[in-house]
């Protein structure tokens, strides 16, 4: 699962154009080279060539510069740290529909990064809005505000709920989602036990390469 999960979440935080069918205009394929400097995925790093790149194309209102740029300022690459900044722009961009910026937005309050207070129900309030994307993106948040809904962090514990995104994000292929909607089937947490669907589910999530999926189902306990 944890495979699957960074691989998901280093997508979606540098912004990448290909998850979300973007155009490849000009303009988004300048914003993808600039990213490419920070991460120096094409084997050339300059984090402040991409910063002034991204700042430019950011003020010319591409949503996903906005994005990436507040990645940036966040993490202080190629530009100090400067989470105020860096929350304006991640806000920005998912005004104008970048809704990764949202996930982003969720998890820099999760986790409390970069000088950025920790607030579970702030975080919550983000990745909620993200599972209300119109896109595939929506997948990611529910799966996030699903866990906080399971685990009532940041908001009211409610099973129902959390199995209803964990459902809608499996059946859209996310990995996480299917090990945890086969919890819900096997413990019984927001929708009647069903051993047959926790199986169908685990199975699933094991084929995709999360062996702790399976290790899971064999437990004694409830989760």
């Amino acid at each position: 699962m944890k495979k699957h999960r960074l691989l998901m979440l280093g997508a979606l935080l540098i912004g990448l154009p290909c998850l979300y069918g973007a155009t490849p205009d000009s303009l988004t394929l300048k914003v993808t080279r600039a990213i490419a400097l920070a991460t120096g995925i094409d084997g050339h790093i300059d984090p402040k060539a991409s910063f002034n790149s991204l700042l430019e194309l950011a003020e010319q209102g591409h949503p996903m510069a906005m994005n990436a740029l507040g990645r940036l300022y966040v993490e202080g690459k190629g530009c100090a740290v400067d989470t105020t900044a860096g929350l304006y722009w991640l806000n920005r961009a998912g005004d104008a529909g970048y809704y990764a910026a949202w996930h982003n937005l969720g998890t820099i309050y999760k986790y409390g990064r970069s000088g950025v207070q920790q607030d579970f129900a702030l975080s919550f309030y983000y990745f909620d809005k993200t599972a209300q994307a119109p896109n595939s993106t929506r997948f990611l948040g529910q799966y996030d505000a699903g866990f906080m809904l399971y685990k009532g962090l940041g908001c009211t514990q409610d099973y129902s709920k959390a199995f209803s995104y964990f459902k809608s994000s499996a059946e859209g292929g996310f990995v996480p989602s299917m090990y945890m909607l086969a919890l819900c089937y096997r413990n019984g947490y927001g929708v009647e036990r069903h051993s047959g669907e926790a199986g169908f589910w685990i199975s699933q999530a094991a084929m995709e390469g999360d062996t702790p999926a399976v290790e899971e189902f064999h437990a004694d306990g409830p989760e």
